[in-house]
């Protein structure tokens, strides 16, 4: 595997964005399809980002510190929609 070259520029979904960028989808997300029973495959929004992450629950009785922890990793899942390496 080759090292990357420290003087190699990075690529734009990698850099800091511009503020009318902040919102939109980074594009390693952009290519993604859902599958739709009747419809068949549509791109994907972030409305069905937000659908797989909610899916995903603690049990009952977790601790809070862990809650908050899971809590910031599921907004922070959901916020790779937008800066993908998140």
């Amino acid at each position: 595997m080759n090292e990357p070259d420290d003087r190699e520029p990075l690529p734009d979904c990698d850099a800091f964005r511009m503020l009318e960028q902040v919102c939109t989808v980074d594009p390693r997300y952009a290519g993604r399809s859902v599958l739709h029973p009747r419809v068949g495959a549509r791109p994907m929004t972030i409305e069905d980002h937000w659908k797989d992450i909610a899916a995903i629950v603690l049990r009952e009785g977790v601790p809070r510190v862990i809650r908050v922890h899971f809590e910031t990793a599921r907004n922070l899942f959901l916020n790779s929609w937008f800066v993908y390496r998140f």
